[in-house]
């Protein structure tokens, strides 16, 4: 089963809507970029803990550039957690 992927699917959309030219890479300097990667890597985990340690650092990179806040952070990952995605 994959992990988080409303989660997931609405972050890489908001990436690529504010980031057009962003591509999944691993280049930790582009962090746009860097987060489209560690969420497709993030679909072939089977370990929950491992996969919240993911998401919970794109989520940070992405509120450290603007993307997001705290509370659609929450918001964004509460979908996942009712339905036992998480």
């Amino acid at each position: 089963m994959a992990l988080y992927p409303n989660s997931r699917k609405r972050l890489k959309e908001m990436i690529r809507e504010e980031y057009p030219d962003s591509s999944p890479r691993k280049d930790i300097d582009d962090v746009p970029s860097y987060c489209l990667w560690m969420l497709n890597q993030l679909k072939e985990f089977n370990d929950s803990k491992k996969a919240a340690r993911w998401l919970g650092w794109v989520l940070g990179r992405l509120e450290s550039i603007g993307l997001l806040d705290n509370e659609k952070s929450c918001e964004i990952v509460r979908e996942d957690v009712e339905k036992g995605f998480e």
